[in-house]
């Protein structure tokens, strides 16, 4: 080999160290994830945790903007117009998917083909409570209650398009309970009315429902999983009672815009992976009723493309007219 030939191997060697270099860095700089809903909200305590978590594990600034509105389509089409580098994340619970199915107005994206999936972090069910003075101890005994008396009870809805509302609808179709709706904006309001008497039941996710249920304010009679959650062993699922299906759950989840490169895919995900699996993760999921989940981004892009059917479905069979 001349020093010809040596000096353009050399060369191109040099030339392609730098964009290695830079695929092998990232993250080089800090990270912002998007939140689309207020600060202080289930989404946003859960942000933080992997954010957190994130710091320590790639040794770069993860840091959480809030960009809330319209229930989380203003977030959202903000980092449809991101570049697809891997500064600028996604996190959003499951309503991502279902309120453009709920909306009158175009949402301005699509939920399956404007981001990348990443991973999913987080699943928490939905409770079905009722007050006390009620006076119903079971689910049986309410749906009785709610059929000899459908002009005396109703159901409250703490948003258009939530997780309770969207299982709300799926109850009262199974059920054949058809009780109107009161709309509230947000859970505390229609907590307080559920405490007080002047709703009859409430299906919310367990995040606000655990500290009123533990506190005796409200009863639960049943909970939107698969099995029954640890943190109400004694609250038997919908599917015990008779009503398989009933499965509806809130479920949290780390997105990018599309395109996303695969080293960086791959790099968010193996991070990712040990936050969800260390033991402050999971101790801090626990004290709000929530427990981890292990999908990478092929598994829970797999698995948003089932839960959007579904969701679809459901809206159709409900005849929601979106609002």
């Amino acid at each position: 080999m001349d020093r010809r030939d040596f000096l353009k191997i050399a060369g191109a060697g040099a030339l392609a160290l730098p964009g290695s270099a830079q695929a092998q860095a990232y993250p080089s700089r800090g990270v912002t994830m998007v939140v689309p809903h207020a600060a202080g909200g289930p989404v946003d305590v859960v942000a933080r945790l992997v954010a957190q978590g994130l710091d320590g594990e790639l040794k770069q600034g993860f840091v959480v903007e809030n960009r809330a509105g319209a229930s989380g389509v203003v977030g959202a089409n903000y980092v449809t117009k991101q570049p697809a580098d891997g500064y600028t994340l996604y996190f959003n619970a499951s309503i991502h998917i279902v309120n453009p199915l709920t909306r009158k107005e175009p949402a301005g994206f699509d939920v399956i083909k404007d981001f990348t999936p990443i991973y999913k972090v987080a699943r928490g069910p939905v409770v079905f409570s009722v007050p006390p003075s009620l006076g119903v101890d079971t689910l049986a005994q309410f749906i009785a209650k709610a059929k000899a008396e459908p002009a005396k009870m109703n159901f409250a809805i703490s948003g258009f398009g939530s997780a309770g509302h969207m299982m709300t609808e799926l109850f009262r179709l199974r059920s054949g309970v058809q009780l109107p709706f009161v709309l509230y904006r947000g859970g505390g309001p229609a907590v307080n009315d559920l405490i007080a008497g002047h709703v009859s039941a409430f299906i919310d996710p367990i995040l606000s429902a655990l500290p009123q249920i533990r506190g005796g304010r409200v009863k639960a009679l049943a909970i939107g999983s698969k099995t029954r959650s640890p943190h109400l062993p004694d609250v038997p699922t919908f599917a015990e009672l008779g009503y398989p299906g009933l499965d509806l759950e809130t479920w949290y989840g780390v997105w990018g815009p599309a395109g996303l490169p695969a080293p960086v895919v791959a790099t968010l995900e193996g991070a990712i992976a040990k936050v969800v699996a260390s033991e402050g993760f999971k101790s801090r999921l626990g004290d709000l009723g929530f427990e981890p989940e292990n999908l990478g981004s092929q598994a829970f892009a797999a698995f948003i493309s089932a839960e959007y059917a579904r969701y679809v479905a459901l809206v159709a069979e409900a005849k929601i007219e979106p609002q």
